[in-house]
């Protein structure tokens, strides 16, 4: 510096190019593992057809591992959420010896059932700025954006007999795979419109729009339920009652038009839901038939649950659980001893919560619920005001998708999902307390 203040040109000509302060190299180092584990497999299994077995505990340990080397001049830790970690890991130990589980199942079911609290407890700990969030969540919604496109791409290249209304249907493109694309997309609903309550820019509202045609045009019907929900919590954070049912009533009865004109094919596949509740096919639908013998088992095994690794799991997969035979689901078919063998059909991870239900039992699962709804709970525990407004949307959002859709599928065990409902909604929940106490 110079008497007048001013910057010596010749010292800054001297500094170093692409020097990154510590919370920038954070930014792009989430930003780059969010991006790798969305297209992860599309890179590794598509372009080079390699298969990296524990690649999801890799790359989480070496993130975290390079996470707590930047911060550790604050080891800031959230010590209610690692009382709750604490509590769930000592019961599942505790359920297990008491019904005689093995430790193989244990070992296995417990990693992969607390992995989501892990990446939280992790994400808890990294102190971000605002706007270095706000940055990983626009290259966010530019990737997927992107991977949007690319799917556009590849249908329009390919021979399809389908109507337009399914036209993405079982598209690839970048996604790992092609029931992934709808979760990311209505994910993206809710990203592109956080970003509009913190930026005003319109462009993110056209980016939500943008996302939710796409649903409609994949025809996954929990993607397009959570991308509805996520639109409605939006329209209900702000104006006066009368303001926010009108305009849900609006939106309402534009969806309801264009159901019934361009999207009457998805419509029909929307209604066809009612086979996994007709009384001809309860027992034939293997995710049905999880979900009611998981209560089942649930009120046989109270109130310890049947222990880790033992229904619907993992573990439970890897070394064909008894309870299947007992409770008869050996014959559901995609259940069977054999499925996933020999080409067969393989639906024995065809859905997650009764595996919390099953093997948790009644208090384990209202302890592992609180844990697993911690970011809500502490969004709603901020001062009131556009702060919370903001970040309570976003968990919401996140975690509505998460939530339906894993009723169908094993998503909050899959890395790409749980760096976003525990990692980028555990990075707000920080910074809004961060604001919050000055």
């Amino acid at each position: 510096m110079n008497g007048s203040g001013a910057t010596d040109p010749r010292n800054a000509a001297a500094r170093p190019l692409f020097v990154m302060d510590e919370k920038e190299f954070l930014a792009r180092a989430i930003f780059l593992f969010i991006a790798f584990s969305l297209t992860r497999d599309f890179l590794l299994g598509r372009l080079l057809h390699v298969d990296v077995p524990g690649l999801n505990t890799m790359l989480l340990a070496g993130f975290a591992l390079m996470a707590i080397m930047v911060e550790r001049a604050r080891p800031v830790w959230d010590r209610t959420h690692l009382l709750l970690l604490l509590s769930v890991v000592a019961f599942a130990c505790v359920n297990t010896v008491a019904v005689d589980g093995e430790s193989k199942r244990l070992v296995g079911g417990l990693f992969r059932t607390i992995q989501p609290a892990l990446a939280t407890a992790l994400f808890l700990f990294i102190d971000l700025p605002r706007e270095k969030i706000l940055k990983i969540l626009k290259w966010l919604n530019l990737l997927i954006l992107f991977c949007t496109l690319c799917a556009f791409l590849e249908a329009f290249m390919r021979v399809s007999y389908r109507p337009v209304s399914l036209y993405l249907l079982d598209t690839w493109s970048l996604y790992a795979y092609p029931t992934y694309q709808s979760a990311w997309l209505s994910m993206n609903v809710g990203n592109a419109l956080f970003l509009f309550r913190s930026t005003g820019r319109k462009r993110y509202l056209l980016s939500a729009f943008v996302c939710l045609v796409a649903v409609v045009l994949v025809g996954r019907r929990k993607s397009f339920v959570s991308a509805c929900m996520i639109f409605c919590m939006f329209l209900l954070l702000d104006g006066t009652w009368k303001a926010r049912i009108a305009k849900i009533a609006a939106g309402a009865g534009a969806m309801t038009v264009a159901l019934f004109t361009v999207g009457r094919k998805f419509l029909s596949r929307f209604l066809a839901v009612k086979a996994y509740v007709a009384s001809d096919a309860v027992e034939t639908q293997a995710r049905t038939a999880l979900h009611l013998r998981c209560i089942d088992v649930a009120r046989d095994y109270f109130p310890w649950g049947s222990g880790l690794g033992t229904f619907a799991s993992q573990p439970a997969y890897d070394h064909y659980s008894p309870l299947y035979y007992v409770y008869g689901l050996d014959k559901v078919r995609g259940l069977e001893p054999y499925a996933g063998k020999g080409g067969n059909n393989n639906f024995l991870l065809d859905t997650w919560w009764p595996h919390i239900v099953a093997e948790f039992g009644v208090f384990g699962t209202l302890l592992f619920l609180t844990l697993w709804l911690y970011p809500l709970l502490g969004a709603l525990r901020l001062p009131p005001g556009k702060v919370k407004k903001d970040t309570l949307f976003f968990i919401l959002a996140a975690w509505c998708v998460i939530l339906l859709e894993s009723t169908g599928a094993t998503y909050p065990e899959q890395l790409q999902f749980i760096l976003v409902y525990c990692g980028l909604s555990a990075l707000l929940l920080r910074r809004a307390r961060e604001e919050a106490m000055r």
